[in-house]
């Protein structure tokens, strides 16, 4: 994998959404049209075209972005993950799965020499030729938050992180039960503003909508 080399600085910026909680910052590179999610409350250390870090109380969180070797196997993905893990003298590391939406991911779990964990997954963009690697360090309990994080991870122009649907239990009208996915708020958002999008580009191409 080559990291991206780019001579003007990009901005990573920051939209608090208001249809989350006070506790969470919905997080938009531009970039890359790149979008996730963390906790309010965190400090940045580095920002720079491929790399940025957060620190919070309890946790850290990095991310560098590097394009795909399309001559490299895939399971690169995968190794270069233990390299990493080495590097930072982890143990008892061991492959973890996490499903994010859009991404090929690929996940090792382990212990940090002073008994806290960390997490490294590479996403791989099924879309583009984007690749996020995020290292996590956090204390034992905030392993839920770390996951949130990573199946956070979105890309779309729509400044719009990923955000599972909710699944109800519904009972038929014979008795049985069926798992029914409900759309969440904003996901229903999304869609609105994606059709909006489809239909103006419609009527741009049909010359319909004429630039001044």
């Amino acid at each position: 994998m080559k990291h991206f080399i780019y001579t003007m600085a990009l901005t990573l910026a920051l939209a608090v959404s208001a249809t989350i909680t006070a506790q969470a910052v919905d997080m938009h590179w531009s970039k890359y049209d790149l979008n996730f999610t963390v906790p309010d409350g965190g400090f940045v250390m580095q920002n720079t075209p491929t790399f940025f870090a957060e620190h919070w109380d309890d946790m850290e969180l990095s991310l560098t972005l590097y394009t795909k070797d399309e001559k490299a196997k895939k399971d690169v993905y995968s190794t270069t993950l233990f390299s990493v893990a080495s590097q930072y003298n982890m143990y008892d590391v061991k492959k973890s799965k996490v499903k994010v939406k859009g991404f090929d991911s690929y996940c090792v779990e382990g212990i940090m020499p002073d008994g806290t964990r960390a997490v490294i997954t590479n996403l791989v963009s099924k879309k583009s030729d984007l690749v996020v690697q995020i290292f996590a360090h956090y204390f034992f309990g905030d392993r839920e938050m770390v996951d949130n994080i990573i199946k956070s991870f979105s890309i779309n122009k729509y400044s719009q992180p990923n955000r599972e649907s909710i699944k109800q239990k519904v009972k038929m009208p014979d008795g049985s039960s069926q798992v029914v996915v409900k759309k969440s708020k904003e996901q229903i958002e999304q869609e609105k503003r994606e059709q909006k999008e489809r239909e103006f580009e419609r009527k741009k191409a049909q010359g319909e909508i004429k630039d001044i």
